[in-house]
């Protein structure tokens, strides 16, 4: 079973995320790098660096609610994901996919209730 990476080990939502999309990453791609669901998550992986990126350089608030959007659509890809999984491999990747799920939900949820070009984590 692949451990999560918890609140307390990375407080940092989007980089939460990332850690356990990581390990869930590694895990698909050892089985078979070339299957829809390695590629799906080094997607993901790519787009949550553009996003750290992105909000870091954010010089208004509607790009800090673009972001928040993104990372609503990638907590959805995870859901998917999850599914398509075979139930073989359910078991090792359900918790750090939830994990991942619901840090990509409390990121998107900051960066939208954000009123000033701060980083809210």
């Amino acid at each position: 079973m692949i451990d999560p990476v918890l609140r307390d080990e990375q407080p940092h939502p989007i980089r939460r995320a990332a850690a356990n999309l990581n390990c869930v990453h590694r895990f698909v791609s050892a089985i078979d790098e070339h299957s829809p669901e390695a590629i799906t998550l080094t997607g993901i992986l790519m787009s949550l660096d553009r996003t750290v990126r992105a909000v870091t350089a954010a010089t208004h608030i509607e790009d800090f609610w673009k972001e928040a959007r993104s990372l609503v659509k990638h907590a959805q890809t995870v859901v998917k994901l999850r599914e398509q999984i075979t139930h073989a491999r359910r078991k090792v990747l359900l918790s750090p996919m939830k994990e991942a799920h619901d840090a990509l939900l409390e990121a998107a949820n900051k960066l939208t209730n954000t009123e000033r070009l701060a980083l809210p984590f």
